[in-house]
């Protein structure tokens, strides 16, 4: 159903109590409905019996009748006219209080032409503001890129209560509670993180991807364990720095080795030199070899046993 409108309608016919209007004759000069309204849409309308008169908006339900949509005035105090003479005329019109007129009702400044819904005539209202220019101005321009570039800040919110300011090169995001917050892109390369409530900006976690690769650091570093393939996976946290591993050696520490199941190995041969370093001990279970070129030193007042 929509709403069609057509110059010079208009016919004579008969009203149905307030529900409808037979359309039965033609008027010379003008057109029948059905010529140029489709059945089915509805149609501003007027109808007048020289006395009683109605304004509305009417359902052309058939080719021969109009049924009384909505009354829009009348002279039944805008009620639907129940006294017609046997005789009425009925045709096409731009009703008053649905007409737009600049010179008669422009509004005021800042406002805009609203629908009040079927049948209702439009009035101005007020803007809602989900933006509004800031004190300087707001000036997009476009790059060679074809990136969007803000000059001037951007006031978000409505009617400035509570509003914040997107300054150059902040970003504009929802945060799941009100419409928008404004972020700052922070430094180069961090991410932005919701945790539910509102965003910010923060650094990456560090890779642990080219920890398997780098043999070159010296420090010890929190070692990142695959993920597991059965069972419950269990953070571990490192901040009491008890587990640490060093690259450039390949050494592992740990305050206690707990072997579950009794058993500590190590390799019969020693491949790689070493140093046992002043304040540690070192022991295998021989017999040991150590590969032909590599040595093993141990330093003033240490051990290695070999059992």
């Amino acid at each position: 159903m929509a709403l069609q409108l057509a110059d010079r309608v208009q016919q004579t016919g008969t009203a149905n109590t307030t529900v409808s209007f037979n359309l039965s004759g033609s008027v010379s000069g003008y057109q029948s409905f059905s010529s140029a309204i489709t059945t089915g849409n509805t149609t501003y309308y007027a109808a007048s019996d020289g006395t009683n008169w109605e304004v509305g908006v009417g359902t052309l339900t058939s080719s021969s009748l109009l049924t009384r949509t909505t009354i829009i005035s009348s002279s039944n105090s805008g009620s639907a006219v129940s006294t017609f003479g046997s005789s009425i005329n009925i045709f096409v019109t731009q009703p008053a209080e649905n007409t737009v007129v600049s010179s008669n009702n422009p509004g005021t400044t800042g406002t805009v032409l609203t629908s009040n819904g079927t049948g209702v005539a439009p009035s101005w209202a007020a803007v809602v503001n989900s933006f509004s220019a800031g004190s300087t101005g707001l000036t997009p321009s476009t790059a060679s890129t074809g990136a969007v570039t803000l000059a001037g800040t951007l006031a978000v919110g409505s009617g400035g209560t509570g509003a914040a300011t997107l300054a150059a090169n902040n970003v504009l995001l929802g945060n799941g509670t009100s419409a928008l917050q404004v972020v700052a892109p922070g430094t180069s390369g961090n991410l932005l993180t919701s945790n539910g409530t509102t965003w910010s900006s923060t650094a990456p976690p560090a890779s642990g991807a080219s920890l398997s690769n780098d043999t070159s650091t010296a420090t010890n570093l929190y070692p990142i364990f695959a993920a597991a393939t059965s069972g419950t996976p269990t953070t571990i946290y490192t901040s009491n720095a008890k587990y640490l591993y060093k690259p450039s050696t390949g050494d592992l520490s740990a305050s206690q080795v707990i072997a579950s199941n009794g058993l500590v190995l190590n390799n019969a041969t020693v491949s790689t030199s070493y140093t046992v370093a002043t304040g540690n001990n070192a022991m295998s279970v021989g017999p040991m070899t150590v590969a032909s070129g590599q040595s093993v030193t141990v330093s003033s007042g240490q051990r290695w046993v070999i059992l």
